[in-house]
């Protein structure tokens, strides 16, 4: 049996949520950067511009362990995006408005993702599938119907 919940359309984020959001985002890079460095908690430096314990080579090597954090979250929300795009088709909505989701057009996302919307002819029966249980941790919840 399934519950019909109705989620009202997102609202765009104020600067205040967008601030929180970068810091977050800023926070989790650093965090990766020091863990693949094999820093552990407590050790120094505490920002990739902590003058009191790096100079400008080890300013430099911390900002460019940052970026090549970054770059690992990008690639993540990426490969999330796609699986959640994939899911997003499978319970029928359409290449519009999962461009709107995204802030692209129609045409873009049938361009970058053509198996997700192609084909799709308006709401279909929810389907919690093994993607969308990797991606959302639901592995309790399968159902490859």
């Amino acid at each position: 049996m399934f519950t019909t919940v109705v989620v009202m359309w997102r609202r765009e984020p104020t600067d205040e949520e967008v601030d929180r959001l970068r810091d977050a985002v800023r926070e989790l890079s650093w965090h990766q950067a020091r863990t693949l460095s094999g820093l552990m908690e407590g050790d120094l430096p505490r920002s990739p511009f902590d003058a009191e314990s790096l100079d400008g080579a080890g300013q430099r090597a911390a900002v460019l362990a940052v970026l090549a954090a970054m770059r690992d979250v990008r690639d993540l929300a990426d490969e999330l995006i796609a699986g959640t795009v994939g899911l997003a088709g499978r319970t029928g909505a359409g290449g519009e408005a999962i461009g709107n989701a995204l802030g692209t057009s129609r045409s873009a996302v049938r361009k970058r993702w053509p198996d997700t919307v192609a084909g799709a002819s308006g709401p279909r029966r929810p389907v919690f599938t093994t993607v969308g249980s990797e991606l959302w941790g639901a592995a309790d919840q399968v159902d490859e119907r």
